[in-house]
């Protein structure tokens, strides 16, 4: 049953659901404006996106755009991740 479920045919999106993304597409672009000097991260051929943010954080870029960070099984990712300075030391807000 699983092996079918994986494969059949999943079911058109609704019209609230294209809604959503077409506006979280129209977010993103926006946000991309606001931060004209940030990476998006996105998936490469044979890297993952929680790899990717880990090299441009090593990478000295200052503003990501969803970064993807993994803990066991767990996946977060921030639609704008940018790095900050206090005193002494740099963060990441």
């Amino acid at each position: 049953m699983a092996w079918f479920g994986l494969r059949a045919e999943s079911a058109p999106h609704s019209e609230a659901a294209l809604f959503r993304m077409q506006q979280g597409r129209e977010i993103g672009e926006l946000a991309r404006q606001l931060f004209p000097n940030g990476v998006l991260v996105a998936k490469a051929a044979i890297k993952t996106a929680a790899q990717l943010t880990q090299e441009l954080i090593s990478s000295g870029v200052n503003e990501l755009f969803e970064a993807a960070f993994v803990a066991g099984p767990f996946v977060a990712k921030a639609d704008i991740l940018e790095r900050g300075r206090r005193g002494d030391g740099m963060f990441w807000k």
